[in-house]
């Protein structure tokens, strides 16, 4: 070994500058090292945050592909904990199922030995999604520990919908008139096309009709099914265009004893009655139909959202053409229809009415039935009510008008016993011949008015008729909402007299600030094409209905009401209680937070 020798002057001193610096050198290198190593412990730390993360998403996935299965899982064993299924590592309650499960849950499919896991639970019952419209699940993902680095966790918050009704402004299955608003034994038809044929003998002379089972049919189908071009063979015998109805004995005739054997078995062509945008309409918010548009000539409509939907579809019979998914001479401006799957409406709201018939959430009411909001209260006035829950009338005193508190939901069915006292409707003067509700004291029809503080959906067996202003105490900022979901119309009231001319006091305009969901007919207004046009017909909400409803004629001075329709955008996520949602369609996550 060489030794230091201080009598070496200079040259020493050299060397131990060099090795001092090479000492650096080392002592830097060793710090990199160090730094390096300690940087790697927080990267392998966000490696496994990542991957707890992602195995919390695969949980949620994996729920919602149970719901995919089973739309109702949410309520499975009527709580909506499964024991069966591991991942649900605690119940709803907090409660542990005692059978001693892994308390990381399941393993994610695919992710091998050193796997990650996901655990969740509910954090809502099915009572509350039943009423809310949303699922809301807590999920848990945890990677696998190793000897040199503990398990990472993450939790996530999702809640869960179904794309339903309340995400559009506007929704229709059939864009026509529904063909139980018109009469359809005296449909003008032609025979192979040779144009309306009138028979030339008896007095007076009769024009060619359709078969009025066959307009029923035939224009309640969406216009790729079959009302595009509206025909039906006749039978081998007296083709019905030869025929008159006998409206004394409600029967068909033969026109005078003539026959045209030449014509018997042809096909025999009407026309439905198609509604058509255009007219300067201004749609401001997500509209969605089953059926295709038709889009008229005289003036033009504008689609404002880019989620304008028509589920005439490429596929079908005729098929649209080709930039254009809808029908009709015009073209509309700013969004044209795009392709969206169907919105089936339900059949009934026989769920409807089960959830009022619990004590603490609904009242079920008998008969006709005048509601009108006061507040949080509100006056019901139901005389062929004999029986309900507690709280909703006092049946004793059913002939009067009483004030209850408003419940989440109100069901108005129908009634079998005899009447005993008025509702008040019809009104005295107003002629009930015309289009509207059909009175009958026995029906379960509401007629409702008012202000509204609170959540409210009421649901019939038959008609709702609007009889006024329908608002919200708070407006359109706070967290008041009604539901309106008919079996059959909602009618917004217009009674006329018998010379077609409006009663005093239903003149003016009116708001509805509310969601309508028409089941199997429509909103619209009664005797929309008499009387003086009486302004505006607002509507803050959501419009839904199997056919699509007429509000007025237009031309000067015209009737009824000008559109003013516009969404409101809190029904997105504030849904009034219970609202249904379309048949068959997928829960997806709409909103995923941390913790």
């Amino acid at each position: 070994m060489r030794r230091f020798d201080p009598r070496r002057d200079e040259s020493g001193y050299a060397l131990v500058a060099v090795l001092l610096t090479m000492l650096g050198l080392a002592l830097f290198a060793m710090l990199a090292m160090t730094t390096a190593v300690r940087a790697a412990v927080p990267s392998r730390s966000v490696g496994d945050v990542v991957t707890a993360t992602a195995a919390a998403q695969a949980g949620i996935e994996e729920y919602v592909a149970r719901l995919a299965e089973n739309s109702t899982y949410y309520n499975v064993n009527g709580t909506g904990d499964d024991a069966s299924n591991k991942a649900f590592v605690v119940r709803r309650d907090g409660s542990s199922y005692g059978d001693g499960r892994d308390p990381r849950g399941v393993q994610v499919p695919g992710s091998g030995t050193q796997g990650a896991y996901f655990r969740y639970q509910l954090l809502t019952s099915p009572t509350e999604t039943s009423r809310g419209g949303t699922i809301r699940l807590r999920v848990t993902g945890t990677t696998t520990s190793t000897a040199t680095r503990p398990a990472e966790s993450r939790t996530l918050t999702a809640t869960l919908q179904q794309p339903g009704f309340l995400q559009y402004i506007y929704v229709t299955d059939v864009e026509a008139v529904d063909p139980s608003l018109y009469n359809t034994a005296t449909v003008s038809a032609a025979v192979n096309g040779s144009g309306t044929r009138y028979t030339n003998g008896g007095s007076p002379a009769f024009v060619a009709y359709a078969d009025p089972s066959a307009v029923l049919t035939t224009c309640a189908k969406r216009y790729y099914e079959g009302r595009n071009a509206p025909t039906y063979q006749s039978s081998a015998s007296l083709p019905y265009w030869e025929q008159r109805y006998d409206y004394s004995n409600q029967a068909w005739r033969p026109t005078g004893g003539l026959t045209k054997s030449s014509d018997y078995g042809k096909k025999i062509t009407f026309a439905c009655q198609n509604i058509q945008f255009g007219g300067g309409d201004v749609i401001t918010g997500a509209l969605h139909s089953n059926d295709a548009l038709l889009i008229g000539s005289s003036g033009t409509v504008t689609f404002q959202s880019p989620q304008t939907e028509s589920s005439w579809a490429d596929s079908a019979t005729p098929a649209p053409a080709a930039g254009r998914r809808y029908w009709g001479a015009g073209t509309p401006i700013g969004t044209s229809p795009v392709y969206a799957p169907p919105l089936s409406l339900p059949k009934t709201n026989d769920d409807l009415r089960s959830y009022a018939g619990a004590d603490g959430t609904g009242c079920t009411y008998t008969g006709e039935t005048r509601i009108t909001f006061v507040g949080a209260s509100m006056k019901v006035l139901s005389p062929g009510t004999t029986s309900t829950q507690s709280g909703c009338l006092s049946t004793a005193n059913r002939a009067n008008e009483q004030t209850v508190p408003i419940p989440s939901v109100i069901y108005v069915k129908d009634s079998t016993a005899t009447c005993a006292f008025a509702l008040g409707y019809p009104r005295s003067g107003e002629d009930t011949s015309g289009t509207t509700t059909q009175y009958d004291c026995k029906s379960g029809t509401a007629f409702v008015q008012g202000e509204v503080k609170g959540q409210v959906t009421v649901a019939t067996e038959r008609d709702i008729v609007v009889t006024g202003d329908l608002t919200y105490a708070s407006g359109l900022t706070g967290s008041d909402v009604v539901g309106l979901i008919p079996n059959n119309f909602v009618w917004v009231y217009n009674p006329v007299n018998a010379s077609g001319n409006a009663l005093a006091g239903y003149g003016g305009p009116v708001t509805i600030q509310a969601a309508i969901l028409s089941l199997q007919h429509s909103f619209l207004v009664q005797n929309w094409a008499e009387g003086a046009r009486r302004g505006n017909l607002t509507v803050d909400g959501v419009i839904a209905q199997k056919y699509r409803g007429a509000v007025g004629t237009s031309g000067s001075p015209g009737t009824g009401f000008t559109k003013a329709y516009s969404y409101d955008e809190r029904l997105r996520y504030l849904p009034p209680p219970y609202f249904l949602t379309p048949e068959s369609t997928p829960w997806s996550a709409v909103r995923v937070t941390d913790g």
